[in-house]
């Protein structure tokens, strides 16, 4: 598995209204490939699965690295 299938199968994860951080999601996906990657890896990942699935993923606090999976 690669980051970018890691970060969509966790995003995937996520339910309608859940909060995290950026840092979380690339623990997240580094257990489940095994990689270490920077966080801002699976934030770019992240931009592609909205765009992707439509699903609905807002940055509530830019300084602190904080999204809400919003529908």
């Amino acid at each position: 598995m690669n980051l970018k299938q890691a970060t969509f199968q966790t995003l995937d994860k996520y339910r309608d209204g859940q909060r995290f951080k950026g840092i979380d999601l690339a623990y997240e996906v580094q257990f489940l490939t095994g990689k270490t990657c920077y966080p801002a890896t699976p934030l770019r990942h992240l931009r592609e699965y909205r765009q992707r699935t439509g699903r609905n993923v807002i940055n509530v606090d830019k300084r602190k690295s904080i999204y809400k999976v919003a529908g």
